[in-house]
């Protein structure tokens, strides 16, 4: 009985941190946990296949799984068990990674193979070496530890939402002849297993729960990222469930306006929650109504969240200074001025210089009479460019040396210059043209003396219309560059 004592005591200790630790769990989650992972404990048999068949003896087994691909998952594991026969008695105490492959999936269960690498910590509690037959030569090591390489087959079955079970079998090769403290011709020893366990699925493991509402032709497709879109709003049901977590049969799973396809794919918002940026307006208003971001509480940074821009003050959401006073919205609210008048953002701006925007402060300067003058003079139209291109056609060349004479008669002038488009074509890509245009435009005066720091820019796409994109007039109106002051 070499050890048997101190092996017990080992074997009880992390047979009751595996109970204790899967059965905490289990109230603590309810139905299921929000991990996207699945814990499991199982008891089982082992029995040792070299020299001796054996007996079939007591394992115990804990695990974590998760996803790789929806066919391909990793489980880490850690056992308890012992081969033995009337002449020895074993410890084992395996730890591995396996990687589980799942061909096919169904309504309520799932086959899959397995195969992994891991350690195998031993320790021979009993040898009778004066009793070993003739053919079989002793080699007692008490005490080791050793690789081995787990294979085998198993079925998942749901029991119901967030709970399972688990039955596999398999073969365990080590790379130690020691587990059974003999050896005859076979150069390693190696033991069969066999689990039963039971599972719980956090909301995001929970792979099957879903398949189980799923008809027999959804299952046909749906071992890949593509299929059917039951509810039509852009992500394939597989999409939706697997990693987007989003309702395959709801297109607004938030309700707040956006399909869920927009929210992940194109606005980044939650499509758990319609109110992202927790700024008081949905996302389906800020991006169609007021055109805001729907990530931010405060598009324009003025100091005023956007609904009460919209809501409230009446002041654009979209410019941190809606009159062009020359001081913030915000500034102008907290200092009981008038953000839509600008006749009141001078005073503010000479009585404390530092309220006023760095370009607020130089208008400031001017007379309201000069500054509407101003603001005419750059309401500009016909800068034109080649058709899908950032290209300036030379008939715009006079309508841009307009804009660098005022803007070299006023030299502490900013200016943002916005480039818009019509609807022809995707969002992104009307978004990304209407950038590169104002860019274009920018590097024209720049290249003529205008100082750059004096110029930004923007693009908007075709998110600002000033007239219909149902006709080909309407369109090239939209298709313009403004020229704002700051």
């Amino acid at each position: 009985m070499l050890g048997k004592g101190k092996s017990m005591i080992r074997v009880s200790t992390i047979f009751l941190l595996f109970t204790s630790l899967f059965f905490i769990a289990v109230p603590v989650s309810g139905q299921s946990f929000d991990l996207p992972i699945q814990l499991g404990v199982g008891i089982g048999g082992m029995n040792g296949n070299k020299e001796f068949d054996g007996n079939t003896d007591f394992q115990a087994r804990l695990f974590v799984r998760h996803y790789y691909t929806e066919s391909v998952r990793g489980e880490f594991g850690v056992g308890i068990g012992s081969i033995s026969d009337w002449f020895y008695e074993t410890h084992l105490f395996p730890f591995d990674y396996r990687l589980l492959y799942s061909p096919e999936y169904y309504e309520r269960w799932s086959p899959y193979v397995y195969g992994g690498f891991g350690f195998v910590s031993y320790d021979v509690a009993r040898l009778d070496i004066e009793h070993l037959p003739e053919w079989v030569a002793p080699r007692y090591k008490p005490e080791g530890v050793s690789a081995y390489i787990p294979f085998g087959i198993g079925i998942e079955l749901v029991a119901e939402e967030g709970l399972g079970f688990d039955f596999n079998l398999g073969y365990n090769f080590a790379f130690t002849d020691e587990l059974n403290g003999s050896h005859a011709d076979d150069p390693n020893d190696a033991y069969w297993t066999f689990l039963i366990s039971m599972t719980i699925n956090g909301s995001g493991y929970n792979r099957l729960n879903y398949r189980s509402s799923y008809s027999s032709n959804e299952r046909r497709w749906d071992r890949g990222m593509t299929g059917p879109d039951s509810d039509g709003d852009g992500l394939s049901d597989d999409e939706e469930i697997m990693r987007y977590r989003t309702d395959p049969y709801n297109p607004d799973g938030d309700g707040d306006g956006l399909r869920d396809s927009y929210e992940v794919l194109t606005f980044h918002s939650d499509p758990f929650r319609p109110d992202t940026d927790l700024d008081g307006l949905n996302d389906g208003d800020e991006v169609r109504t007021y055109f805001t971001d729907p990530l931010k509480k405060d598009t324009d940074g003025d100091g005023l969240d956007d609904r009460e821009e919209t809501k409230v003050t009446h002041t654009n959401p979209l410019d941190p200074d809606t009159d062009r006073g020359g001081v913030k919205d915000g500034i102008e609210v907290a200092k009981n001025a008038n953000p839509l008048d600008a006749s009141d953002d001078k005073f503010i701006v000479l009585t404390d210089a530092a309220y006023g925007t760095p370009t607020g402060r130089d208008i400031a300067r001017l007379s309201a009479k000069e500054l509407a003058e101003l603001r005419a003079r750059f309401a500009l139209e016909g800068v034109v460019f080649r058709t899908g291109s950032a290209d300036i056609l030379p008939t715009s060349v006079p309508i841009l040396e307009r804009t660098y004479q005022i803007l070299r008669e006023f030299p502490n002038v900013y200016v943002q210059i916005q480039g818009h488009t019509d609807n022809i074509g995707t969002a992104t890509n009307n978004l990304d043209l209407s950038r590169r245009r104002a860019a274009a435009v920018k590097w024209w005066l720049v290249t003529r003396g205008i100082d750059a720091n004096r110029l930004t820019t923007k693009g908007f796409g075709y998110s600002r219309p000033i007239a219909s994109n149902a006709s080909e007039s309407g369109r090239q109106r939209n298709r313009r560059i403004e020229f704002i002051v700051q």
